[in-house]
């Protein structure tokens, strides 16, 4: 589930929202590797069909749902709501999910909640958290439940002023791992 959180509200108050992404189509993507010829591409916004134990996580487009496979497939149910671009070949699903499905190798987040948003890595330097994806970019005013993720990837939207950025939302795509 996508939750986006006001660095400005007290610790633990989630807006829900439809998402957005900011798909650029060069540079570092926000998952996994940049697309090969022969991927099969799809933007959509990300749901899940299906009861569990069988739920699957698809990309809804106008053209109808496409699942979501792979080892990116958790990233992209983190990202529930936000528009995506993922990109992979083309496999075949078993019923009752959608027929189309892509094995996905790569994804950008093209928006969330209809903001443009950054994806990266946390990292701290010193005394200051920085966002280290295809940008660069050292946070301001770093709330606490982000500050204690360094190592998480996340997506941050606000507010960018040079190499500072101003967090107005956030949500975790993936937690730190335990090396």
């Amino acid at each position: 589930m996508l939750a986006l959180t006001r660095a400005a509200l007290p610790l633990g108050l989630c807006v829900m929202a439809a998402c957005a992404a900011r798909g650029q189509g060069s540079g570092t993507p926000a998952g996994g590797m940049a697309p090969q010829r022969g991927d099969t591409t799809v933007e959509g916004t990300v749901t899940s069909v299906g009861a569990d134990p069988f739920a699957q996580v698809v990309l809804a487009t106008a053209s109808g749902d496409v699942g979501v496979q792979g080892a990116l497939a958790g990233e992209i149910a983190a990202l529930q709501g936000a528009v995506v671009r993922i990109w992979g070949p083309a496999a075949a699903n078993q019923p009752p999910v959608p027929a189309r499905a892509v094995d996905v190798r790569g994804y950008d987040v093209v928006s969330v909640g209809g903001e443009p948003v950054y994806v990266g890595e946390l990292v701290r330097r010193g005394e200051e958290v920085w966002l280290v994806g295809r940008d660069r970019m050292q946070l301001a005013a770093v709330p606490t439940a982000l500050a204690s993720r360094v190592g998480a990837k996340v997506w941050l939207g606000g507010m960018r002023r040079g190499n500072t950025f101003e967090i107005r939302l956030f949500g975790i795509i993936r937690e730190a791992s335990t090396r």
